[in-house]
């Protein structure tokens, strides 16, 4: 399975390999279900350093995480959306990885714009701007 173009290979981490057709595919990350969610944190501010900062979780839902950053580069806050670890590994992308596209192709005033999305250490995301309340 490939990476759309809606998903570039991230700077940050190690998630993406190539299949023996040489094309692009996904690896999940390994983190246990166990791992405390503070680890899990840990983790992203790291893959993420020197692009966002990861302030804290805002929000969580039944296929990703979301947390309130800072866009480092636009000097922005952001809403940063992660697939949860556990789920990409047990179901794989592919879900994500639509909801991405999707995104990415809708313009409207109402809708807020996707600003970024991609691999940190082996974990999907994509960013937004953030509206408070």
């Amino acid at each position: 399975m490939g990476l759309s173009p809606a998903v570039p290979p991230a700077t940050h981490g190690s998630g993406a390999e190539r299949t023996t057709s040489g094309e692009r595919c996904f690896r999940p990350l390994r983190w246990g279900p166990d791992l405390p969610v503070a680890d899990l944190l840990a983790r992203l501010r790291a893959a993420l350093v020197g692009r966002y900062t990861i302030e804290r979780e805002i929000g969580r839902g039944g296929m990703a995480t979301v947390y309130l950053g800072r866009d480092l580069k636009h000097h922005r806050a952001v809403a940063i959306k992660v697939l949860r670890p556990e789920l990409a590994e047990a179901l794989g992308p592919e879900r994500f990885v639509r909801e991405i596209e999707i995104a990415a192709g809708l313009t409207h005033p109402h809708i807020l714009p996707l600003h970024d999305s991609g691999e940190a250490d082996g974990s999907l995301y994509y960013g937004m701007p953030y509206v408070e309340g």
